[in-house]
């Protein structure tokens, strides 16, 4: 997902996401269809692996995050410089994205934390 600061997501609903192949683990942004791309600027990158109720008390996507909310608050992603990408005409199919997983205790989301939309 990409996290604009200048124009935040309204309450529980999705920054700009993306559209990840898991066999080989290429993604691209999207903002309104699959391919489309997202608008020339800065963001800060969030990573975020819910769990999606279609029925029951909670449904969308919550918690809990498969990446123990590691990567998805952007107040903590904004101080990596690999989480800050600038996007620029005619667009870049080269980011890489390193996250660690083994051995981290869960983290704690904060206010922006990304842990549930519709």
């Amino acid at each position: 997902m990409l996290y604009d600061p200048k124009n935040p997501p309204a309450e529980n609903s999705v920054p700009l996401n993306a559209v990840v192949d898991f066999k080989d683990g290429s993604f691209e942004f999207t903002t309104y269809s699959q391919g489309d791309g997202v608008p020339v600027g800065k963001y800060i990158v969030l990573f975020v692996a819910l769990k999606h109720s279609l029925l029951g008390r909670q449904q969308g996507y919550h918690e809990p995050d498969a990446l123990k909310n590691l990567y998805n608050d952007p107040d903590k992603n904004e101080q990596n410089p690999q989480f800050n990408v600038e996007v620029t005409e005619p667009g870049s199919s080269d980011h890489q994205f390193n996250l660690a997983l083994e051995g981290k205790m869960p983290g704690t989301p904060g206010p922006k934390s990304i842990t549930r939309f519709n």
